[in-house]
């Protein structure tokens, strides 16, 4: 994108338009969605909650629960090289990455399968030299 942001400014929790910034808060993208979709709130909510599940977008501080609340909580969106439409067969770099991120939340809701398992482990052997990398992907 090139867009420069201003640490201070988000520190002094000033609002930055959704369509000019890395960071958006909940409320701008929930206003944003109700102007351009021409919904109600509480649809343009649920967009929002599913754009985010879907990976479009996450939270900064609170990675571990995808939910947009309708607040000043920061956003940021996702690389688009990670956007679901783009249709391509993840690879083998990608699978390890998104099983890693899998292993960081919680195991309850989203514990692996024994499958999964297997092929994390593979993946680790298979994959040693750039683990540390998938790793850094996986927390980002």
């Amino acid at each position: 994108m090139g867009v420069m942001v201003c640490y201070s400014c988000i520190f002094e929790k000033k609002i930055y338009p959704i369509k000019n910034s890395v960071f958006f808060s909940g409320y701008d993208l929930i206003e944003w969605l109700m102007e351009r979709l021409g919904i109600e709130e509480s649809e343009a909510l649920n967009v929002a909650n599913q754009l985010c599940q879907y990976g479009y977008f996450f939270p900064i501080s609170d990675s571990k629960n995808l939910v947009v609340k309708d607040d000043s909580s920061l956003y940021r969106f996702q690389s688009p090289y990670y956007w679901p439409w783009q249709n391509r067969p993840p690879d083998n770099v990608e699978y390890a990455i998104y099983l890693a991120k899998r292993t960081l939340r919680n195991k309850q809701r989203h514990g692996l399968e024994d499958y999964e398992l297997e092929a994390l482990s593979n993946l680790k052997k298979n994959l040693a030299n750039k683990w540390d990398f998938i790793m850094l992907q996986a927390e980002e």
